[in-house]
C-alpha cells in the first residue's frame, strides 16, 4: 500500500487510508483477492490509532472496495474503484426552498455522490432514532439540526470527522465537524440595514414570528437590535392579526402561509402591496419572484448553499465553516 499521507495534509488520517487504498487499486498495484495489511499491522506501520485503521477500513468496505473474512483478514474485492460516495442526508421538513437546496446538493454532486434524505419534522426522538440507525451506513453525514439538548447531546456523540451541519448554527460540547450555514442573526441585520430605505416609506414594521414552528429565535433578537439602532418603529406579533394590516403598514413574515393571508387581506381592502402596504418575506422561492409582480425577501441563496454543502461533503474536513451571505432582494412588495 502507498502511503499518502505527505499529499494528505489535513485530511483525516482514516480518509488517507481511503483514497491510499484505491488509488493502489486503480493504478494495478493492488488486485482483486490480494490481502491488506491486518488492522495492527497498518496501526504500527501508518503510527496511527487502532481504531482510525478499523474506521478506513468500514470506509472502504461500505465502498464495496473490501471484503473481510474469518481466517482470511481484510482482501481487495474488485478491480474497480466506484468513486459514488454515499450520503446520509437528514433535513427538519421539505419547504420550497428546501427543495431548492436539496436540489442543488444533487445537481452540484451529480455522478459523485448517493444521498438518501431522510426527515426529523423537529421531533429529538426521530432525529436520534434516524441518525442513530443510519450510523456506519454512509461515508459522510449532512445534518439540518435545530436547537435541542438532545439533539445536541446526538450531535457531540458522533463521527465528527464525517459529519456536515448545514443551513442551521447549533454548539455543542466537543463539536469539530464541518459547517456550511446561514446567519439568522448578524446576516438577518444586515440584510435589514439594505432594505432600510424602503422601510422608512412606511409608518410602523411588524414581524411575525410564530412561536411554534422552531424558527431561530435570534431571528426576534436581530430584528430587535435592527429597529433600536436604526430607530426604526418595530414590533414583534406571534400570530397576523388582519385587523392590523391597514395603510401605512410594513410587515416582515417568515411563515409563507401568513404572506398568502396577507395578501388575501389586502386584496380585500383594496390595498395595494408596495404602496398602501409593504411586505417583506423571509427565504426565497422561485414562486416568490412573480407574485403580486414579486415579493420582496430576505434571504441566502439556497442553490449557492447547496452547491457549496456537496462540494463540502465530498471532500469532508472537519472544522470548516462556511456562512453563506444573506441579501434583500428588493421587488415591488416592499
Amino acid at each position: 500500500m502507498t502511503d499518502g499521507r505527505a499529499a494528505g495534509a489535513g485530511v483525516p488520517k482514516y480518509r488517507q487510508i481511503v483514497e491510499g487504498v484505491c488509488r493502489d487499486v486503480q493504478e494495478g498495484r493492488l488486485r482483486r483477492g490480494e490481502p491488506l495489511p491486518s488492522i495492527n499491522r497498518l496501526s504500527r506501520g501508518r503510527g496511527v490509532a487502532r481504531d482510525t485503521v478499523v474506521k478506513a477500513y468500514a470506509a472502504l468496505k461500505e465502498m464495496g472496495l473490501v471484503e473481510s473474512a474469518h481466517g482470511k483478514g481484510f482482501y481487495v474485492a474488485t478491480d474497480h474503484v466506484t468513486r459514488t460516495k454515499r450520503v446520509f442526508v437528514l433535513f427538519d421538513a421539505f419547504t420550497p426552498y428546501k427543495e431548492t437546496l436539496y436540489d442543488a446538493i444533487r445537481a452540484e454532486a451529480a455522478g459523485r455522490a448517493q444521498f438518501d434524505i431522510f426527515f426529523h419534522h423537529f421531533h429529538p426522538p426521530l432525529f436520534a432514532k434516524l441518525l442513530g440507525d443510519a450510523r456506519g451506513r454512509y461515508e459522510s453525514y449532512m445534518v439540518m439540526p435545530f436547537p435541542d439538548p438532545a439533539v445536541t447531546r446526538v450531535l457531540g456523540a458522533f463521527d465528527q470527522e464525517r459529519l456536515l451541519l448545514l443551513d442551521i448554527i447549533v454548539d455543542f460540547r466537543g463539536k469539530r465537524c464541518a459547517e456550511v450555514l446561514q446567519s439568522h442573526d448578524e446576516g438577518l441585520e444586515r440584510a435589514l440595514g439594505e432594505a432600510e430605505p424602503r422601510i422608512r416609506r412606511y409608518e410602523s414594521l411588524t414581524l411575525v414570528f410564530p412561536p411554534d414552528k422552531h424558527h431561530p429565535a435570534v431571528i426576534r433578537t436581530a430584528f430587535r437590535r435592527f429597529c433600536r439602532r436604526r430607530r426604526v418603529g418595530g414590533a414583534i406579533a406571534e400570530g397576523l392579526e388582519e385587523a392590523a394590516i391597514r395603510k401605512g403598514s410594513a410587515w416582515f413574515v417568515i411563515e409563507d402561509t401568513d404572506l398568502v393571508r396577507l395578501i388575501r387581506a389586502c386584496r380585500a381592502r383594496g390595498l395595494k402591496l408596495g404602496r398602501d402596504v409593504g411586505v417583506v418575506s423571509y427565504n426565497d422561492t422561485p414562486m416568490k419572484e412573480v407574485v403580486q409582480d414579486g415579493i420582496s425577501v430576505i434571504s441566502i441563496d439556497f442553490e449557492a448553499l447547496g452547491r457549496r454543502a456537496a462540494r463540502q461533503v465530498l471532500d469532508l474536513r472537519p472544522g470548516g465553516r462556511v456562512v453563506e451571505p444573506t441579501r434583500f432582494i428588493s421587488r415591488d412588495s416592499l
